[in-house]
Order: structure tokens, then C-alpha cells, then sequence
């Protein structure tokens, strides 16, 4: 028959008495609540323009970029990457603070701009999934995106520039 242990022999085991104390020091900590940050905005609606050129976003990487046809559609993950673009996040979400605000039609124009690196790109590498080719595709747009940004900032200057020359003359 197998003698019991007594309360004395367990609390002289050091490696019960290890793991008492640990037992011990856990119950001694409180739980930490996770404070949940505030939205940064409430809810956006979308303008028609915004909805409008969201559609040739959408559509311009589904079939130009993604090779995707009218039966198939874009993922969750990959929607909230694409808006993640618009304000500079990884994905898009209300827990973290934008940092930048860029619109559907400049992310467009910096896909058609990157249209020839993303192809040569798709074509040389090979990629575990679709959402790993997505996110060698966006690694491209992000890489871009600001000197689409500049470059037509700079030509909407230069257009105004020249419309006040013209209507001076």
C-alpha cells in the first residue's frame, strides 16, 4: 500500500515549494487590464468619388495586378491592406493613429506607376500564397507611393502656374 504524504513533506520538496511559490506570486499579481484606445474617427462614409474610384482600385488589382477574373474576389486581409494604404497603416483599423491621408485615385496612379517593377517582380520570384504575392505587391506600391504623391502635387502647381502666366498676358 502506498504511504501518503504529509502537508510538512510536499512543502519541503523543493521543487514542489518552487512551484507553490510561483503559485503564490501569481495570485499576488493582479491582472493588468489592456486599455483600449479611443477611435481615432468615428466611422467614415464614403463620397461617391471615393466610392467610385474605389471600384477602379479594386477592379484595376483584382484583374490588372492580381490576375484574378470577375468570378473571384479580393480577400478580407487584402480590402484592409489596400485601405491600410490610404492612411499609412499595415492594415486598416481604428486602434492605430493615422499617419498619413492619401486618396483612392493617387493610390491607383501609384499602382499604374509600379505596373512594370510589380511584373517583373511576379515574374522572377516564386511566393508561398496569394497573400504573400499581395504583400510583394504592396511592398512595391509603399515604396512608391510617396513620389507619385510629389510628382503630382508638383504637375497641380506647375498647371496653376501656368493658367496665372496665361491670364496675365
Amino acid at each position: 500500500m502506498a504511504r501518503k504524504t504529509t502537508k510538512n513533506e510536499i512543502e519541503n520538496n523543493t521543487n514542489t515549494k518552487t512551484i507553490i511559490d510561483k503559485d503564490v506570486n501569481k495570485e499576488a499579481k493582479p491582472k493588468r487590464k489592456r486599455k483600449s484606445k479611443p477611435r481615432t474617427s468615428p466611422k467614415k462614409t464614403l463620397t461617391e468619388k471615393e466610392k467610385e474610384d474605389w471600384d477602379k482600385l479594386y477592379k484595376y488589382v483584382r484583374t490588372n495586378v492580381m490576375g484574378y477574373d470577375e468570378n473571384q474576389a479580393l480577400s478580407k486581409d487584402m480590402v484592409l491592406r489596400l485601405k491600410g494604404l490610404l492612411v499609412n497603416k499595415y492594415m486598416e483599423n481604428n486602434s492605430i493613429e493615422d499617419t498619413a491621408n492619401y486618396s483612392y485615385e493617387i493610390i491607383l496612379l501609384t499602382f499604374k506607376f509600379c505596373i512594370m517593377d510589380i511584373r517583373n517582380g511576379l515574374m522572377s520570384n516564386t511566393f508561398n500564397s496569394e497573400m504573400h504575392k499581395f504583400n510583394y505587391v504592396l511592398r512595391i506600391v509603399e515604396k512608391n507611393i510617396n513620389t507619385v504623391y510629389v510628382r503630382l502635387k508638383n504637375a497641380e502647381k506647375a498647371k496653376e502656374k501656368t493658367e496665372t502666366v496665361d491670364m496675365n498676358t
